[in-house]
């Protein structure tokens, strides 16, 4: 006999359904509100492999969700220098009205504080370092970047974005430089870095590129709103 649909309500289902009973393989289509889910969705990313996912690159682009229903973005990126050069890992946001990367000398400022340490040498110490009245470019470094022959050559940025939605406030990135070992010497290096863009603009993409204008690899990334 078949159910009548009038019969089931959610008070006759609510707790009645073991893990046992859904296929959570399947596709559901809900029509309701679904709570209890988490607040970190999956915008875009790539699967990291453990093998480069991109080479030879002279600058990595990622586009920006500029929706209203999240909170602030979250950035995690592993990238690799291919040369033993002296460069640094630098970020331009792209103006949403003008489709054009911010690039003049007073576009952005910001503030990077960190440690070193060279064991070899017994030496170590912190060190802060940026610009408060103007620059082209957000760094995320206080040490040159590693050319990847070691893991601990690697870069890995964890950012997280603020402000890029409506033109209002000046966007805001909060980025933390794992441990990342130049390529020149012992001396690693780990970093916080927060950059502001000194205009109220609508961000889309964001760029990321060496200072030297050296090519590197992308090991992939992944990028999450945390919804309200």
């Amino acid at each position: 006999m078949p159910i009548q649909r009038s019969k089931v309500k959610s008070t006759n289902v609510t707790g009645k359904l073991g893990a046992s009973s859904i296929n959570l393989a399947d596709t559901f289509a809900f029509t309701g509100t679904v709570t209890g889910a988490s607040n970190f969705v999956k915008v875009s990313g790539t699967t990291s492999t453990g093998t480069a996912q991109g080479t030879d690159l002279t600058a990595l682009e990622i586009d920006l969700p500029v929706t209203t229903d999240f909170e602030y973005l979250k950035l995690i990126l592993r990238l690799r220098a291919e040369t033993t050069s002296e460069q640094y890992w630098q970020m331009q946001v792209r103006d949403d009205a003008t489709d054009s990367y911010k690039t003049g000398a007073s576009d952005y400022i910001y503030m990077c504080h960190g440690g070193y340490l060279n064991t070899g040498a017994g030496a170590s110490g912190t060190h802060a370092h940026g610009d408060t009245n103007g620059i082209s470019y957000i760094r995320y470094a206080g040490g040159f970047s590693g050319d990847g022959s070691e893991e601990e050559e690697l870069c890995y940025l964890d950012i997280d974005i603020y402000n890029n939605v409506g033109t209002t406030r000046g966007p805001r990135f909060y980025g933390r430089r794992q441990a990342e070992n130049r390529s020149t010497d012992e001396w690693t290096y780990t970093d916080i870095t927060t950059g502001i863009v000194s205009s109220n603009i609508q961000v889309d993409r964001i760029k990321f590129y060496l200072s030297g204008g050296g090519e590197f690899s992308n090991f992939g990334h992944t990028l999450y709103k945390i919804t309200r």
